[in-house]
């Protein structure tokens, strides 16, 4: 894993391309500590950061060439498959003088060009320059995991896996995309291509970009499968998804260096373990971290998973420096994001890599196999719309009001209130409501008159994505968060908050191969009869894992951000919402954000998250907006 950053195009001599890069690549080193490269001539700067993984000797510095050096590359990435593309290469005359995958996909684009892509098995994110064709070839992975930024104003064209190495190229002015400002108070992250930086896009997942004469092509190379409708017999279906998991497991264990794996003791960590015991001659190592507050803490569930399958445990209660740590995850994230759960994962990484340089982690699954209570929320709104008004005006919604509030994970009356502002949005638009922060009535009250964008209608912006072509309710709401929460929210966070950590970080649930495969199942066979999701994964886990494991209720990945923000983080909060930082930000209206911190204090309703992405969104302006 590692992170790569390049300029193409611009018209500056050698002597001034060079530091530029070499800035850009500096800010990446966290990605890339063991080995730093540039290749820098005639317009054409390619940067590299080494995190080394396969063939950890000096053949695989990067950027790294064919024999003659025309095509060059600089990769961040795992290919999986490398070994037999290497040999059918090898069998076709090419020379290679590395044992890396690096080198693979050089010698690939030599002979496929743009098709060379459909033969990549893994996660990746790399640019090639072919100088016989004066060109910039440059791809991502087809789900996202792996990041690529870019910035081009017609004549120069400046790249990396971070946001903050293209803001050190000193090419590109710090201007705020207001409506990527606008979704993301919504969201808690920036729906693609957009960034909050007015000028610099990502690529979309599953995408490639060919820059040549001045100009930016970008195409489409893979397509997440429309769910099939087509019925097959259950056993059958659990009996290849249990094939398809081992195979794509097993691949995801290849690695030149000590390699491990998180463990939360739900269903997705520990089926991914499971498998890794399956197809090691080593006990596994795992990783996982605790609370304090009891219903957020599952280290329990994680050590009796590692205890049935021989694994080599380590776990941790985090008791972190809180405010310390906020303000080094602003700096990583370098995006705004409203998903507190990038402080826990920072702290898994952080442990991990004390022992091992690559982990393969659970992510995904949720997205593929209806893991979620949103999805059962799907289901259940029409039901509930079907009452009659005098029932759910006069009597439901008043008593789940009155209900009290709790900081607990999962809090009921947060996922009551959270069900009936949704279900008023109809069949498919309630699926957006489930996890907002700020709804759009909210924003009326939160922004000021000028800074509010009436023309940003956010549900009608995600609707026209909404995927209203798939067959079935939950296919649609699985296969618009598999293309739009995954790579927007989910991997942001995974890739970020690991590879500040110097970890790689593997996710064999997001391998294209489980993807589609799991698209052809029935959705009935994913949720079933509404109560039990992921019902097909779970069956599959069950026939190696403890029953209590696999059919524990659902906790998720989380941070008692209610309470810390009711206590510990009180001060703090104040702190950094002051009338002073809420005016110099200037579109958010200060009495309203008192409003909210004086409700959440008095436990009138639960605010943290809500807390949580303005404290994130100030810190981020204070760090990225105005200083240099």
């Amino acid at each position: 894993m590692c992170g790569l950053a390049g300029i193409i195009g611009a018209s500056l001599p050698r002597e001034e391309l060079e530091p530029r890069l070499k800035r850009m690549t500096d800010v990446l080193r966290h990605r890339g500590p063991d080995d730093e490269g540039m290749d820098v001539r005639d317009g054409i700067a390619l940067g590299h950061r080494r995190l080394s993984i396969i063939d950890t000797s000096r053949a695989g510095r990067q950027p790294l060439g064919n024999e003659d050096g025309s095509v060059r590359i600089t990769y961040n990435g795992e290919i999986y498959n490398y070994r037999e593309l290497k040999a059918s290469l090898m069998a076709q005359g090419h020379v290679f003088r590395s044992n890396t995958d690096t080198e693979v996909i050089v010698h690939l684009y030599e002979q496929y060009g743009e098709s060379c892509l459909s033969r990549l098995k893994g996660m990746f994110a790399f640019a090639i320059y072919d100088d016989s064709k004066r060109r910039l070839f440059a791809a991502r992975d087809r789900i996202g995991i792996k990041p690529f930024f870019y910035f081009h104003n017609g004549h120069t064209f400046v790249f990396a896996s971070e946001i903050k190495a293209i803001l050190e190229s000193g090419m590109v002015e710090r201007a705020l995309d207001y409506e990527a400002f606008y979704h993301y108070l919504s969201l808690n992250y920036m729906p693609l291509p957009m960034t909050m930086f007015k000028d610099i896009v990502q690529l979309a997942p599953a995408h490639y970009l060919i820059y040549e004469n001045g100009a930016v092509f970008i195409r489409r190379y893979w397509q997440c499968p429309r769910p099939a409708s087509v019925r097959r017999p259950f056993r059958q279906m659990c009996d290849e998804l249990d094939a398809v998991l081992a195979d794509v497991v097993r691949d995801h264990l290849i690695s030149d260096v000590p390699l491990g794996a998180f463990l939360s003791g739900g269903v997705d960590s520990s089926v991914i373990v499971s498998y890794m015991q399956q197809s090691m001659s080593e006990p596994p190592r795992t990783f996982s971290i605790g609370f304090r507050e009891k219903s957020f803490n599952e280290i329990d569930h994680a050590r009796r998973v590692a205890r049935h399958v021989g694994a080599i445990h380590r776990d941790a209660t985090v008791t972190p420096r809180l405010i310390d740590l906020i303000h080094r995850l602003v700096w990583h994230a370098e995006e705004p994001t409203a998903d507190a759960s990038m402080l826990p994962l920072y702290c898994l990484a952080q442990i991990a890599r004390e022992h091992v340089t690559v982990a393969l982690a659970g992510d995904g699954a949720d997205e593929l196999f209806a893991g979620y209570s949103t999805y059962q929320a799907d289901m259940l709104a029409p039901v509930y719309c079907a009452l009659p008004s005098c029932l759910r005006n006069g009597i439901i919604e008043p008593l789940i009001r009155r209900l009290p509030v709790s900081g607990t994970k999962d809090s009921l009356q947060d996922r009551l209130m959270r069900f009936i502002d949704g279900s008023r949005l109809g069949p498919d638009k309630c699926h957006l409501q489930w996890r907002t922060i700020f709804s759009e009535n909210e924003k009326q009250h939160l922004l000021t008159r000028d800074a509010c964008p009436r023309t940003f209608d956010t549900p009608s912006f995600l609707f026209r994505r909404y995927p209203l072509d798939a067959p079935g309710k939950i296919n649609r709401a699985l296969l618009y968060d598999t293309e739009h929460y995954l790579p927007c929210d989910m991997l942001v966070k995974v890739d970020r908050m690991s590879m500040a950590n110097s970890l790689e970080v593997r996710v064999p649930f997001l391998d294209h191969r489980v993807v589609e495969y799991a698209f052809s199942i029935d959705q009935r066979y994913k949720l079933r009869a509404l109560l039990f999701t992921k019902h097909i994964l779970k069956k599959v886990a069950a026939r190696t894992l403890p029953r209590e494991n696999v059919y524990r209720k659902k906790a998720g990945f989380s941070i008692p951000v209610d309470e810390w923000f009711r206590g510990e983080l009180k001060t703090f909060s104040r702190d950094i919402l002051t009338r002073q930082t809420v005016e110099r930000i200037g579109m958010f209206n200060y009495q309203y954000i008192c409003t909210i911190l004086d409700r959440h204090e008095r436990r009138q309703q639960n605010n943290g998250y809500k807390i949580w992405c303005l404290i994130i969104l100030a810190l981020w302006f204070e760090r990225f907006m105005r200083q240099p």
